[in-house]
């Protein structure tokens, strides 16, 4: 029985220790949120893959950021434009926080717009400047980047 039993332990134990595993960034393993520049660094490359529509030499797209599936509800929407800038790129992010309308809960309006610009060489993000706090940006780009995975997810389905 034992010999039977490492006959079958032994093949799993090599699975857990080689299998290949997602590795959270360096920060998350010690429990430590991530700074907003790698978040950013992150970001770029998640929405540079999405790549530009037809015919545009810039990347734009819109992401919202709230919970649920369904976008029409979500309270947050995210504008990142890339484009070429000087050695670099320059990253743009203008987010919106918005409010139902009293008369039509349906109709959202715009409450508040706020900035993050960077610029990105090597695929590293550099804050040039921004309208939030570094601690409402810890709070508010890992949202971001959850949204724009799911995105990604959404389309390649």
């Amino acid at each position: 029985m034992g010999l039977r039993l490492s006959f079958i332990a032994f093949p799993c134990l090599l699975l857990f220790l080689f299998a290949p595993r997602a590795v959270p960034p360096a920060g998350e393993l010690r429990g430590e949120k991530e700074s907003p520049a790698n978040t950013l660094s992150r970001i770029y490359q998640e929405v540079k893959e999405l790549g530009p529509y037809p015919g545009q030499n810039f990347i734009r797209w819109d992401f919202f950021i709230g919970e649920g599936d369904d976008d029409t509800n979500k309270p947050i929407q995210a504008v990142v434009l890339i484009q070429n800038w000087g050695p670099g790129e320059r990253m743009a992010i203008l987010i919106s926080r918005m409010e139902a309308s009293p008369g039509d809960p349906n109709v959202f309006w715009n409450k508040e717009t706020k900035e993050i610009s960077c610029r990105v060489r090597d695929k590293t993000a550099e804050i040039i400047s921004s309208m939030y706090t570094f601690q409402e940006m810890e709070q508010l780009l890992p949202r971001l980047l959850g949204a724009i995975k799911d995105k990604k997810n959404l389309l390649k389905n």
